[in-house]
Order: C-alpha cells, then sequence, then structure tokens
C-alpha cells in the first residue's frame, strides 16, 4: 500500500483508514455446551427426552416477541424464503418510508447453526452439540450511532447473537454531522474533502463505549 501511495502520490489527494464491516458475536455462556443444556433441562424438573418440546416452546417465543416488536413499530416483519441482499432490501425500505431512526423491519430466514441435538450413549440418552437448521431473526435498525446495522438472532438453543456494524456508515454519520464534503457510492468513499479530519474521526470508531452499546441492542 505504501508504495503505491508513493507511486501515484502526485494523483492521490489523501488516504484514510478505518473499519469496513464489523461483527461482533455473543452466546449464554452457560448453554454454550452440551453439559449446560442438560443441566438447563434438570433445573426445569425435564429430561432428556422434553429436549425438543421445552426448545421449540422458547423458540416461538423469540419469534412471536419479533412479531409483536415489528407490529408496535407499525414496521414489517417479512420470512425469507430464498437467499437476498438483506442490507440492501433494508435501505431500500428506510429510504422508501422514511425511516431516520430506529426498527426498519425484522426479516426471518432458515439457516444453519450451531445448536444441540440428543444422541444415545451406552447407559441413557444425552444432549451433544450438533448443527441443524432453525429460523434466524434479523432486526434491522438505524441506529442514531451506528446508522444501519443489524441483529442477528437464532431462535434455537444457545440463541448465539450476531451485530454486525459498518464503519463506513458510522464515519459517514460522522462526516455529516461535522460538516465535512464527501461524496459516497454503496459502501466506498470516492470523495472527501479534509481527509486529515476524517482519519481523525475514524479513529474514534475504536474507542466507542462498545461493552454498552451491544448490551442494550442485546437486550
Amino acid at each position: 500500500m505504501h508504495s503505491f501511495i508513493q507511486k501515484f502520490a502526485d494523483k492521490i489527494t489523501g488516504t484514510l483508514e478505518c473499519f469496513d464491516r464489523v461483527i461482533f458475536k455473543g452466546h449464554i455462556k452457560p448453554l454454550s455446551f452440551a453439559q449446560g443444556m442438560e443441566n438447563l433441562l434438570a433445573r426445569h424438573g425435564l429430561l432428556i427426552k422434553d429436549f425438543a418440546r421445552f426448545v421449540q416452546t422458547h423458540s416461538d417465543h423469540l419469534v412471536q416477541h419479533a412479531k409483536g416488536v415489528a407490529a408496535k413499530q407499525g414496521r414489517p416483519y417479512e420470512y425469507l424464503s430464498r437467499k437476498i441482499r438483506k442490507d440492501e432490501k433494508a435501505s431500500r425500505m428506510a429510504e422508501r418510508d422514511g425511516i431516520t431512526e430506529g426498527l426498519i423491519c425484522v426479516f426471518s430466514e432458515l439457516e444453519s447453526c450451531p445448536s444441540f441435538k440428543v444422541a444415545y450413549a451406552k447407559n441413557r440418552p444425552c444432549i451433544v452439540a450438533a448443527r441443524r437448521k432453525c429460523l434466524c431473526l434479523y432486526y434491522y435498525l438505524l441506529h442514531p450511532q451506528l446508522s444501519l446495522i443489524h441483529v442477528r438472532l437464532q431462535t434455537w438453543f444457545p440463541f448465539v447473537i450476531q451485530i454486525a456494524v459498518n464503519g463506513h456508515e458510522w464515519l459517514a454519520r460522522q462526516m455529516t454531522h461535522q460538516r465535512l464534503h464527501f461524496l459516497q457510492i454503496d459502501n466506498a468513499f470516492i470523495r472527501i474533502a479534509q481527509p486529515a479530519k476524517a482519519q481523525l474521526l475514524a479513529e474514534k470508531f475504536c474507542q466507542l463505549n462498545w461493552p454498552a452499546l451491544m448490551g442494550k441492542l442485546a437486550r
């Protein structure tokens, strides 16, 4: 990169180093392994054979909650039967409906996820780690600080959560607030009037209070 910059220095107006897409993942730690899942069943007075019914009940609850959140805020809940570019569809929805902050939509989609299943050992059935298809919820939001983000939640134990943030979108929002002129096409900055000032803003991204931001989104 440095050799490229040196070679074309007379044609380069400035440089910018910043985060692009960043993904945070989390789970409920006691349920991240098979024994933890067995322990949870035991605490509820349930047997291994009750596993499927127990987890289905919680999965249904999460789906109903998502539908309720969408309905309460007057936003769509949509099941996706085929793969699409969800970010692009959510962006078009936000632009179409004039959404500048808050929930845009909730998508749901069947995906392969890390989970558990019942297996049979020599003495008794047990819970083992396994991949399975389950419904995943995608909450798309325009966040006041982070701009367009999504919160992905698998609805089957151990409820792995993924929060995707776009560093370019965050920086674009900061430059807009600071009235720094720039041109952005899709996810690329084509022109920035004051690259040095933009760089100072970009360096603040990693200094955000990420535990507080992610905790609030997870809740």
